[in-house]
């Protein structure tokens, strides 16, 4: 998570250095809404932060837990808010498919819980035979860590949803952003 925070903290640093060096040193065109740069600002914010805690999830629970809850919960949500903001596409297609990803995401919860419990039951059975031999095992989490690390994962994805439909919204338009 420290490396994703420097790198974030370092491009931020190094575009506004060439924005003053090298640039125009100004925000747009002046056919641009000044407040369509407000929203793709706040979608890199809360785009970096959601990766944040997706690094995060994965450095405390695993690769193989927090990336499907973190991507999936953002794909979930990002493409039903950025319908919601630009109607294309075809609803019966999109939707079915939004489902399905909602019941991948669903079931890798389950299965993350449902392997907590079984280390959680395994461990008791082995700290009930080392409390008769004298040796304790620290490794053993408390019950709500993994309840925390799915909680901090599906709230990166959460947050993740919302940079699609944010950075849709800073393009929308004839007054709308473009990547030149």
């Amino acid at each position: 998570a420290h490396y994703y925070t420097d790198f974030c903290l370092g491009t931020v640093l190094t575009s506004v250095l060439f924005w003053l060096t090298l640039g125009a040193r100004v925000a747009g065109r002046e056919d641009v809404d000044g407040s369509r740069a407000l929203f793709a600002l706040a979608a890199g914010g809360v785009f970096g932060i959601a990766n944040v805690l997706l690094t995060t999830g994965i450095a405390l629970a695993g690769l193989s837990i927090a990336f499907p809850l973190c991507i999936g919960t953002g794909l979930v949500l990002g493409t039903v808010l950025t319908y919601l903001v630009d109607r294309r596409g075809h609803p019966e297609l999109i939707f079915p498919g939004v489902f399905l990803a909602l019941l991948g995401v669903l079931a890798n919860a389950r299965a993350y819980a449902k392997m907590q419990e079984n280390k959680a039951k395994s461990g008791a059975m082995e700290n009930d035979s080392s409390e008769e031999s004298g040796a304790v095992d620290s490794s053993t989490r408390s019950p709500t860590s993994f309840r925390k690390n799915i909680v901090m994962c599906i709230f990166g994805g959460l947050l993740m949803g919302c940079w699609a439909p944010l950075s849709t919204k800073s393009m929308a338009g004839d007054e709308g952003l473009s990547p030149y």
